[in-house]
């Protein structure tokens, strides 16, 4: 069966080879696929991610991934007028696992790890944003919270 051309034929600006309706719309479908795949693949936590911490700070993480299940992050409290001045910063080691703490607290995501103030912290995905919970304080205002993607 002869599949349909655009009229006059449409030309490709290399090679000058002409397009089928069937061709074209294959293409178009393979490339708005594999972009959706790649969208419902991205890590739930890689990035960056900022916040308030109380009423003056604002604070930030930075996640990266290091190999299949460990993550290094990097939280930042600093001055609100200069970001460069950075009153607390920690660098967390943690470890993506399920948490399980009663049968109404259960968390099939997240991560999970530990620093010198707080034995026990963890991180759990949202919608657009992650929560980092903490007992942690820095100049009185907790290091806890929901934090908002930043440039993703």
């Amino acid at each position: 069966m002869k599949s349909k051309q655009f009229p006059g034929k449409l030309w490709a600006l290399y090679g000058g080879l002409s397009v089928n309706y069937r061709n074209l719309s294959l293409s178009i479908s393979f490339a708005f696929i594999a972009s959706s795949a790649y969208a419902e693949e991205r890590d739930p936590y890689g990035g960056e991610w900022g916040g308030s911490c109380g009423k003056q700070y604002p604070c930030w993480h930075e996640i990266g991934q290091k190999g299949a299940k460990n993550y290094d992050v990097r939280w930042v409290m600093a001055d609100r007028l200069a970001a460069k001045k950075v009153f607390c910063e920690e660098k967390i080691a943690m470890k993506r696992r399920p948490l399980k703490f009663d049968a109404n607290n259960q968390y099939p995501d997240s991560l999970a790890g530990s620093m010198k103030s707080d034995p026990f912290l963890f991180i759990l995905p949202g919608e657009g944003s992650v929560n980092f919970v903490t007992e942690s304080f820095c100049r009185g205002e907790r290091f806890g919270g929901e934090y908002a993607a930043i440039g993703h």
